[in-house]
Order: C-alpha cells, then structure tokens, then sequence
C-alpha cells in the first residue's frame, strides 16, 4: 500500500502535537505560609511585598537550602555552587542572579538590585525584582518577582 506524502506529513504533525503537549505544562509557584520567615532572602509574586505571598525563602546560614512550594509540593532545594543572591554592598541596578537544584526541579532568580539602606544604621536589608523560573524534565514555570535579603 502506497501513502500518500501530505498524508504523512499531517499524521507526522499529529503525532508531534500529542507528543508536545504530554510533556508540555506550567509549574506553579504557591505561597509557602508563615513559617518561612525570618533572617534570609524572600521572593514574593507581586508588587507589593507581604509575607503572606513568600514563593521562595533562603535562610541565611550559608548553603541553605531555597525552600519552594510547586504544584502543591513543598520542596527543599540546594544553592547551585557559585551563584547566591546578592552580597552585601550590592549597589542598586547591579545584577542578580541565584540557582538551586534537587529533587528534579532546577530553579533560577535573575534580577537586580533596586534598594538598598546601607546608610540606615538600623537597617540591613537589600531588595530587588526580577523573574523566578522553575524547570523539571516534564514542565516549565515562571513569574515576576520581587524579594529582599536581610534580617
């Protein structure tokens, strides 16, 4: 039996689009609740920071994990080796950048520096905005972020 070629072609265009869409999907990010606060770094979905709305918390201790909440799962994620979010000093517009990696998730914060309070005694935090992403082997999310580090 002899096929025709836009035949194949159009089945070849099915066969990808199911294929595509089984592995396509949106992570979601959701609000962890009020046990992660404190001393360390915090994004927030938003314009306005509340810590009713924290997506990702970091404890300050070095090489504490970012805890994270997708799809319902509350996940424990280790800093990728090199890339924090920004140290002290941080100058506003400088670049940020933080990686994190476990459990078959890889997350990334890419932003900037957009306050500081360097000259407020009292004050030892930075804030900064930009776009949280989330990747697993099967699907992909991301959102607009903003987030401070500090106590």
């Amino acid at each position: 039996m002899r096929c025709n070629s836009s035949l194949l072609k159009l089945l070849a265009a099915v066969l990808f689009t199911v294929c595509a869409s089984a592995w396509a999907g949106d992570l979601k990010f959701e609000a962890l609740g009020p046990e992660h606060q404190g001393c360390g770094c915090s994004l927030v979905a938003g314009p306005v920071f509340s810590n009713a709305d924290v997506v990702l918390f970091q404890d300050i201790d070095e090489d504490a994990p970012a805890i994270v909440r997708l799809q319902g799962k509350e996940l424990s994620l280790k800093p990728v080796s090199g890339q924090q979010f920004g140290e002290w000093g941080s100058k506003v517009g400088d670049p940020v950048a933080a990686s994190f990696s476990g459990q078959g998730y890889d997350l990334r914060f890419k932003g900037k520096v957009v306050k500081t309070c360097y000259e407020q005694e009292s004050c030892e935090a930075v804030w900064y905005e930009g776009v949280l992403r989330a990747n697993s082997a099967t699907e992909s999310g991301s959102m607009k972020v903003i987030g401070a580090c500090g106590c």
